[in-house]
């Protein structure tokens, strides 16, 4: 009898060794947890260029939390559309991603309203303006279109955006400057001294492109150098809007005076804008929009130089 108890206790040792040792030997894997917005940055395909900013940028604690936050995502086919791929990610600098992200990505729950913009601020400091009924088709953030996207036990609510914000320039000389489709623009308003910036309110701007001015008369810079100013300024005031006019209200109007007093006249063709000046034959079409400037100058770059 003794022996079978002998036998039995030393059973049970081993056993309570060999379970000692086997737990030693493994490794325990941590549970990462992972808010709904992580999980789906994290794992939506569609996304994969708006990931590679937030590891770039090392901007995850900004989907980490659960606050009400306005979240506004491009999709890969947006960004690339407008030539942002994930080479461009990769040569981008860390403050350059967490920028981009930053601007995209609003602290609070906002609450749009139907035919009007609201500004709201974002995570970097610069307003982004929304407009449309929160959970409709017709949202716009800056212009652009947005589809409301609830996620399902989150706090945030995420826009995918059809194409990537442009974030603010300092100013309306910084962004004139800057691009050089605007260089016989930049000359005129020098020759003129026009101011785009408004005494108060905001401004929106018809900026013709260089090669709207060429085709207008003004075959080169030194044609607007020696331009009759008077008749130069004229135009120049034609192309100012008082008022913030995103392309998509734009499209919902039939006519807007501008600062020199006439009217310009605004359709849709083909889903394209269409802006006429009295004195035009041809209709201007805008070849880049919604470009914030400053804290109150909207500009849209236009192929037509408008005649009053």
């Amino acid at each position: 009898m003794k022996k079978w108890r002998d036998f039995f206790i030393l059973t049970a040792a081993i056993a309570v060794m060999t379970v000692s040792c086997a737990k030693k030997n493994i490794t325990v894997q941590p549970i990462v947890s992972s808010t709904p917005l992580q999980a789906l940055i994290n794992s939506d395909t569609s996304l994969s260029i708006y990931y590679a900013a937030a590891k770039k940028a090392n901007d995850n604690f900004l989907y980490a939390g659960t606050d009400s936050a306005i979240v506004l995502i491009p999709g890969d086919s947006a960004f690339k559309a407008n030539g942002i791929t994930l080479s461009t990610i990769n040569v981008m600098s860390a403050a350059g991603a967490d920028s981009l992200l930053r601007y995209h990505y609003i602290p609070a729950p906002v609450t749009l309203a139907a035919g009007i913009y609201q500004a709201y601020t974002t995570k970097l400091g610069l307003p982004v303006y929304g407009y449309g009924a929160i959970d409709s088709s017709g949202v716009y953030f800056n212009g652009i279109s947005a589809r409301y996207w609830k996620l399902a036990g989150s706090n945030a609510t995420v826009y995918k955006l059809n194409a990537p914000l442009q974030r603010p320039m300092l100013s309306a000389t910084q962004l004139i400057a800057a691009d050089t489709l605007l260089t016989y623009f930049a000359e005129a308003l020098t020759r003129t001294g026009v101011s785009i910036t408004p005494s108060s309110g905001y401004n929106t701007v018809l900026a013709p492109v260089n090669a709207a001015f060429i085709a207008a008369g003004y075959p080169t810079l030194a044609s607007i150098d020696n331009a009759d100013i008077p008749t130069l300024t004229n135009i120049l005031r034609y192309h100012i809007l008082p008022g913030q006019y995103f392309t998509n209200t734009l499209a919902g109007l039939t006519s807007l005076p501008t600062l020199q007093g006439s009217n310009i006249s605004i359709g849709v063709t083909d889903s394209t804008l269409q802006l006429t000046g009295a004195g035009n034959s041809n209709a201007a079409g805008v070849v880049k929009g919604n470009r914030l400037t400053g804290t109150n100058i909207l500009l849209h770059e236009i192929d037509a130089v408008l005649i009053p």
